[in-house]
């Protein structure tokens, strides 16, 4: 089950600065009508309030960094022979959007930023 915008919105609301600790190395913060999220120092994953998921691992492509996203997400992501894949098979690229229902979608023209 993907974590929703609203959850994390109450998360960065209730924080003590404008970073909400989420999971261990793992922060969330607001820009605009949009919630980032890091693992480290790195964005992995941007959340819009449909609940609609951009993820944007930025070559890590660590186990850490897969489970992260999928925790956030729900986007379903595993690994194989070292390339990542979506849960129905197709090959894994950057700034792809996910839907709070796991379906996936590329931005080639950059409509949703």
């Amino acid at each position: 089950m993907p974590i929703s915008y609203e959850y994390l919105d109450n998360k960065i609301k209730n924080a003590r600065n404008e970073y909400a600790t989420i999971k261990q190395h793992t922060y969330a913060y607001k820009r605009n009508d949009k919630i980032l999220i890091k693992l480290w120092n790195t964005l992995i994953v941007t959340v819009y309030k449909n609940n609609m998921y951009k993820i944007t691992p930025n070559g890590h492509r660590s186990k850490l960094t897969k489970d992260r996203i999928n925790w956030i997400t729900g986007a379903g992501i595993y690994q194989r022979n070292y390339q990542w894949y979506h849960k129905n098979g197709d090959d894994f690229h950057e700034n792809v959007f996910v839907f709070s229902n796991g379906n996936h979608f590329m931005d080639v023209d950059g409509i949703f930023d």
